[in-house]
This record gives structure tokens, C-alpha cells and sequence, in this order.
């Protein structure tokens, strides 16, 4: 690079090889250094003047001085070079890395900016799916005020209604406590004159034939006295009864009755009763004489009750008749219808309904007739219960005047001819045989009772015993043997099912097993069923009458039924 300026080297001049490198300068020195040395070899040999030689040396030193610069700036140059080319491989490698590393950047940088946009996506779809949870909350907590405001708007009413419908049922009840205060006067009032009237003639005839000696008439006070006790005893009747309806308890048996049987039975019974008033008490039936149903028969029997004795009570003249008729509704069912006709004083019509209820009569309400008659005024009441519960129906048709009809059906179930069994209770000739060598136990606390039984066993020729209270009464049981036990239920020191259950505990089975019949006042049917478990086989309400004892008597001894306990 510097040989355009160095002139042409002389060829005499030999330099001497260098065998170590020196610096530029340090050269450059010895160039100077070493003229004159080169002076005085160069003229020795003569070659040349001293001035030629100076200046072929000075060529020479600048011929030298220019290589070294040369190789020095060409070192220089390639190290400069050799430099930037490692600069430039570093740089292109820096470049290279920066690049990579501006690329790694970048993705991350675009990775980064998609995590971003993808949680920033995410927040927002969060956000709106909480801005939508908070809307539907705020909705429900709007519909559940509102459905709040709405329930308590209606307790709100529902309380007024209430209150409104409390004060008014508060008004009905107190006017149907004033009523039912007047009911009470007027039932109280009604019973006691129902009462009164019946012991009053029992009371007077008594006393009459225990001051008279006059025998002649007696037959009529005792007639007297009996008609009164049945009508007492009826007045209780009708009481229990509608008491045991009021309260759903009433029960109804089903068991087989020839309809014509108790027909001919109930028409039986009020035959003296309209003989005495001169009034025909007739009956017509319309089917097969043997015609066997199953059903209540005692309940039937109290609904004809009710009916002809009404109508016999309200007729003075004319006549009574008792129509019944059977309705096929299916191959196992009829209805019975039954007609009560009457010629007395009739009924209005506006008091069709008014008749069944309880406590009333309609007996003169626009007839001639002003007096009341007696009865509790519960026969109709408790005839329309028996027959409504047993599904069937009842009605009236009447006119002032000109007589009354009532009318009922009720639906049984078609019985056979043997399912009836022979009553031997009513055959009155075979009570005597079947009483032989009998012996009975008679427990009883009431003096005038233990009277009246003795009275009864005696005429039958039976023997008996009589206790006073219960432990009296398991002493007998223990050290004697009986066919039969009559026990009242409320006893001293142990009651009549307490003895009974002491007695089915005896050890000797045949001892234990004889029948008991309890003798109660209490006409509970719900106590029966304690009586019954402890081992009681039979029961007779009090007060009752000489026949149905002498059945139940009769009953046990012919059918030799040892007791119901075993049984079971």
C-alpha cells in the first residue's frame, strides 16, 4: 500500500536479516542509528560516493521503514480486520442471538399477549357471567319480595278473613249456645215431665196398694204401674240411643230374620194399644212369608216401633196400617220397603223436615189439637239415624186433618231358611224342664235387686247363691260348683269382670268355662269389649225384663254352650 511512495532501491544495499522483531519506533531509531555504519561499509568497498551510498542507505532504511510500516499497518489492518471480523461474527452472532432472542420475545411476547387477551377473555366472560348471576339473584330476591309481599298481602287478608269468619263463628256459636241453652231448658223441661209423669203413677198406684186392702183392682194398678215403667224405660231408651247416634257409635248387626216374623211381632205389640183407643191396626205384606234377610233386626223392629206408635198416639178414630213390599235390586239384594198409614190429626207441610229433628213435635200445630203429647220427641229423630246409616231413606206425606204417611226403605242381603236358628227361648213350655237341677251363683249388691232375681230363680225352680261382693263371691265359686254366674259389674272389693277374670284362672278347665252373664246399668258399648276380654260371655242391660232374662237363662242351658272365652 506505501510503495507509491518509496523511490527505486539500490541494489548494492543488503540489509541485514532482523531476527527479532522490534517495534516501529524503536526501528526507525536504529535506521538512524545505523547510517553511518552503513556509510563506512559502503565506502570501503568504494562503490559509490558517500552521498550515493547515504542516499541508497536512506532509500534502503526508507524502503525498510516503509515495508515495516506496510507490514505494520498491514498487521494492523489484518488484526483490524481479523477484529471485526470476530466483531462481525460476534455481531452477526450477537445479531443472530439478539434476534433469536427478540424472536423468543416476540412469541412470548404474542404468547403473552394471547394468555392476556385469553384471560382477559376469561375475565370478561367471568364478569359477565357473575353480572348475569347477580342479575338472576337480584331477580329472584325481586320474585321472592314480591312472592313475600304477595304471601304476607294474603295472611293479611287470610288473617282479616279469619278474624272476620272467628267473630262471626263466635256470633253462630254464642247464638247456638243461646239455643242450645234453650234446648237444654226446653229437654230438661220435656224430660221431666217424661219422668215425672210415669214414676208420679208409680209412686201413687204403690202407695195406694200397699194402704188398700181391697184386692179387686189390683190387675189394673199393676197394668197401671207397668205401662208407666215401660214408658220410662223408653224415655232412657231414646235418650242412649240418640246419645250413642250423636256419637257415631251405634253398631248394627247382621245376622238372618224372617221378615214376616217381625212384622207379625211388632204389629203383636201395639195390638192392645190401639184395642184400647178402638182404633184397626192392620197389616199387608206382599211377599213370601218365608222370606229370610239378613240385617238388624232389633233395629227395624225400633223404627216400626217409633212409627206405629206415633201414629196409634196422634189417631182418636179410624185406623192404623202397616204396608211392606220387597224392591229386587240384584241377585243377592232387595230393599224393604215399609208404609206406616194413620188417620189422625196429620202434619203440615211446612214441617215435613221439621219433624225429624230432635226434641220436637208438630202434634197440633194447625189441627184442632193445642195439647202436647207426651214422648221425649227424639222417635223420629232417631228412627231418620237408624235408617240413613243403614242406607236406605225415609220421608212423610201427610195432610192437617186427614192423616199421615210415613214411609222408609232399607237394603239387606237375601237370606236362606236355614240360617234361621230356633229361639228356644221363646217356647215357654220347655223352661221349666231345661231349669232342672240347675244351680246359678247370683252376685249382686243392691238389696232390692238380689229381691227381684230371687223372685224370678224361685218361680223357675232353679237354686242359687247370693254374694254381696266379689271375694265373697270367688269364695263361693271355689268351694262349689255352678252352671251358671249372674254378676252385676260394679261390686264391692272386686268388680264383676275382675271375678270373672279370677274365675277363667281356676285351674280345673271345666270349673273355669262356666258361662257368666253380667248384669249392668252401664249401656257403654265401648266398656263390652274390657268385659268380654276378662271372660264375661253375656251381657243384660238394666233395667230389664222377665223374659229377656228367662231367654238368656234358657239360651245357655238347652244349647249347653259352655262359654264364649274357649272358644275365641
Amino acid at each position: 500500500m506505501l510503495e507509491k511512495y518509496i523511490l527505486s532501491s539500490v541494489d548494492t544495499v543488503k540489509f541485514v536479516p532482523v531476527k527479532q522483531r522490534k517495534g516501529f519506533f524503536k526501528k526507525v531509531g536504529e535506521l538512524f542509528k545505523g547510517s553511518k555504519d552503513s556509510i563506512a561499509i559502503q565506502h570501503n568497498k568504494g562503490a559509490t560516493s558517500v552521498e550515493d551510498i547515504k542516499g541508497s542507505v536512506i532509500k534502503a532504511r526508507m524502503h525498510e521503514l516503509s515495508g515495516a510500516i506496510q507490514n505494520y499497518y498491514q498487521r494492523a489492518i489484518d488484526k483490524e480486520l481479523l477484529l471485526r471480523k470476530k466483531i462481525d461474527e460476534n455481531e452477526k452472532l450477537f445479531a443472530q442471538k439478539t434476534l433469536k432472542l427478540l424472536n423468543n420475545i416476540n412469541n412470548q411476547t404474542n404468547l403473552l399477549e394471547k394468555k392476556l387477551d385469553e384471560s382477559n377473555r376469561q375475565k370478561q366472560a367471568l364478569a359477565k357471567a357473575a353480572i348475569i348471576k347477580t342479575e338472576k339473584r337480584k331477580n329472584i330476591i325481586i320474585w321472592v319480595s314480591l312472592a313475600i309481599i304477595g304471601c304476607t298481602v294474603i295472611l293479611l287478608f287470610y288473617s282479616v278473613y279469619k278474624a272476620l269468619k272467628y267473630e262471626k263463628r263466635i256470633l253462630a256459636e254464642k247464638q247456638k249456645a243461646e239455643n242450645l241453652a234453650q234446648v237444654k231448658s226446653r229437654v230438661l223441661s220435656r224430660m221431666s215431665h217424661e219422668i215425672r209423669s210415669p214414676l208420679t203413677t208409680v209412686i201413687g198406684f204403690t202407695e195406694y196398694m200397699q194402704n188398700s186392702r181391697n184386692d179387686k183392682d189390683a190387675g189394673k194398678y199393676l197394668n197401671a204401674i207397668k205401662i208407666a215403667s215401660d214408658h220410662l224405660l223408653s224415655t232412657v231408651n231414646d235418650i242412649l240411643d240418640y246419645s250413642k247416634l250423636d256419637a257415631g257409635k251405634i253398631k248394627f248387626t247382621e245376622e238372618p230374620f224372617v221378615l214376616k216374623k217381625i212384622l207379625d211381632e211388632t204389629i203383636e205389640v201395639y195390638s192392645l194399644h190401639a184395642g184400647n183407643k178402638k182404633l184397626q191396626l192392620k197389616l199387608q205384606c206382599n211377599f213370601s212369608e218365608g222370606l229370610v234377610l239378613c240385617g238388624d233386626a232389633f233395629r227395624l223392629k225400633q223404627v216400626l216401633y217409633n212409627l206405629i206408635g206415633n201414629a196409634i198416639k196422634f189417631t182418636d178414630t179410624g185406623s192404623v196400617e202397616v204396608t211392606a213390599g220387597i224392591k229386587q235390586i240384584s241377585n243377592e239384594k232387595v230393599q224393604a220397603n215399609f208404609k206406616v198409614f194413620d188417620t189422625g190429626i196429620g202434619v203440615p207441610a211446612e214441617y215435613f223436615n221439621y219433624i225429624f229433628e230432635e226434641f220436637t213435635q208438630v202434634g197440633g200445630t194447625g189441627s184442632k189439637y193445642v195439647k202436647t203429647f207426651p214422648g221425649t220427641g227424639l222417635g223420629l229423630s232417631i228412627s231418620r239415624f237408624l235408617v240413613e246409616l243403614q242406607g236406605g231413606s225415609i220421608k212423610v206425606e201427610s195432610e192437617v186433618n186427614k192423616g199421615s204417611v210415613f214411609s222408609f226403605s232399607i237394603p239387606y242381603k237375601i237370606g236362606l231358611p236355614e240360617d234361621i236358628k230356633e229361639n228356644n227361648a221363646q217356647i215357654l213350655s220347655d223352661v221349666i224342664p231345661a231349669f232342672d237341677g240347675k244351680r246359678i251363683l247370683v252376685v249382686e249388691d243392691s238389696d232390692f235387686n238380689i229381691m227381684l232375681l230371687s223372685l224370678f230363680l224361685t218361680r223357675y225352680g232353679l237354686q242359687f247363691d247370693v254374694a254381696k261382693d266379689g271375694e265373697v263371691a270367688l269364695d263361693l265359686f271355689n268351694r262349689h260348683t255352678y252352671d251358671l254366674i249372674l254378676t252385676d259389674i260394679h261390686l264391692p272389693k272386686l268388680a264383676g269382670y275382675e271375678l270373672a277374670s279370677a274365675i277363667r284362672q281356676n285351674a280345673n278347665k271345666t270349673k273355669a268355662s262356666v258361662p257368666i252373664i253380667a248384669l249392668t246399668a252401664n249401656p257403654v258399648g265401648e266398656d263390652f269389649a274390657l268385659y268380654y276380654e276378662h271372660g264375661i260371655n253375656d251381657i243384660i242391660i238394666k233395667p230389664y225384663k222377665e223374659i229377656d232374662l228367662r231367654a238368656r237363662l234358657v239360651g245357655y242351658f238347652l244349647a249347653g254352650i259352655n262359654n264364649k272365652v274357649s272358644e275365641n
